[in-house]
């Protein structure tokens, strides 16, 4: 009963078994699939995964990468209980998200699932340390932020710019995304301080966020664990941490605009989700690893808030961004329609000219016939008058019927 209390704890589950004849993915992460990047990873990486032949079946475990840090037998626990899961169920690929699940299943899932090949998801470098090492028939994709291009654009962005702040948490995968920017900034930025504001607790990051130097910028990275052990989803505190900074936080992931992060030349998981799923199907469809190679890309874009933007008096953004939360004015929201209804008052502008024109055209026609249909009248009254009348009153009936012609 204790054990499987524990267990509970440590799963996040999306249940179910695979009906014979099924295509299973088990998805092993070690980072929080509530963080927003972390679900639209796998939604993207589902709907790329596709087996015309046969369904395919999708499972979720969540391993809690603290309880992980802090429980010599998690694993062990935590293979024992998957086997027990997975028994009547045929998993085909292993997509791990996290270096805790990349490790978990290269420690146990060939025991578990033999048949299964082993997909990664991973932001670390190859020979960070700590880092799991990857094993032969490994494959999968590696994110490769570049945070170069948000620096660079913070100094075109904020004149007088001097000092880089890097904000990141107590995790592993925190500290592990610290050392990379940090690493990356100071080889190509040199003319910048750049340095890591390490979140000891939520209370600390924001005072000191609070207090900045007029002449600091800060990059967010992500914080999913503080230095007392409380965990956190980026995204939801984010909107916090920026209203509580008095320098323009710029962020590092697309899911981080909107709540407060500036933008930036951010990462988009949504791509790199489906970069991972096209390299799951590729397995899924009977492809050997081996000719199946490592996706290295950046995933990044031009991403802004507007209401930030506003908020710091940022301009310009480079050609081509996306700027969301834009306020329209008027024109802004309504031109097309403004634009439709002065066509149609013009259209009926002109139609209203076109039938005056043609009802005075008419009428000008109608006095002419009238006045055509009087002269014929007169012309037939007076012959018939001339043949009628005696030898010599020609001339006087020509000169009466000439003077009615002309009243």
């Amino acid at each position: 009963m204790k054990v499987a209390v524990l267990l509970a704890i440590v799963f996040f589950s999306v249940p179910g078994a695979a009906a014979d004849g099924q295509r299973g993915i088990l998805f092993i992460t070690s980072v929080d699939p509530d963080q927003a990047g972390t679900s639209a990873l796998i939604d993207e990486a589902r709907s790329e995964i596709q087996d015309e032949n046969r369904q395919v079946h999708f499972d979720i475990e969540y391993l809690d990468p603290y309880l992980f840090t802090k429980a010599g037998r998690m694993q062990a626990k935590a293979a024992a209980f998957m086997e027990i899961k997975y028994a009547h169920q045929s998993i085909d690929v292993i997509i791990t998200i996290g270096p805790e699940a990349l490790d978990f299943a290269e420690g146990y899932g060939r025991r578990l699932f033999p048949s299964a090949k082993i997909v990664c998801f991973c932001s670390w470098l190859p020979n960070s340390p700590g880092a799991p090492v990857l094993q032969p028939g490994v494959t999968g994709v590696r994110l490769e932020p570049n945070y170069s291009r948000t620096a660079d654009l913070a100094l075109l962005q904020n004149p007088g710019m001097r000092e880089l702040v890097l904000v990141t948490g107590a995790s592993w995968d925190d500290e592990m995304k610290a050392q990379i920017a940090e690493a990356e900034l100071k080889a190509s930025r040199r003319d910048l301080n750049v340095r890591t504001l390490k979140a000891a607790s939520m209370q600390q990051i924001t005072s000191e966020l609070s207090n900045l130097n007029s002449d600091s910028v800060v990059l967010f990275l992500d914080i999913t664990v503080d230095g007392t052990g409380q965990e956190y989803i980026s995204d939801r505190i984010l909107p916090e941490l920026s209203r509580a900074a008095n320098r323009p936080m710029y962020g590092s992931s697309r899911d981080q605009v909107g709540k407060g992060a500036v933008g930036g030349s951010v990462v988009d998981m949504k791509e790199a989700g489906r970069a991972l799923g096209k390299v799951a199907e590729r397995l899924v469809k009977g492809e050997s690893s081996a000719k199946v190679p490592f996706v290295a890309a950046e995933f990044q874009h031009y991403v802004f808030d507007a209401r930030q933007l506003n908020r710091w008096g940022i301009d310009p953004v480079p050609e081509g961004s996306t700027v969301l939360y834009q306020e329209f004015g008027l024109w802004d929201l309504y031109k097309w329609k403004l634009i439709g209804l002065l066509a149609a008052v013009i259209v009926e502008a002109v139609l209203i000219v076109l039938l005056f024109r043609m009802t005075v055209q008419r009428r000008r026609a109608e006095r002419e016939q009238a006045r055509l249909l009087t002269m014929e009248k007169l012309e037939s009254s007076l012959a018939a008058a001339l043949l009628q009348l005696p030898a010599g009153m020609e001339s006087a009936a020509i000169d009466r019927g000439f003077k009615h012609f002309i009243e």
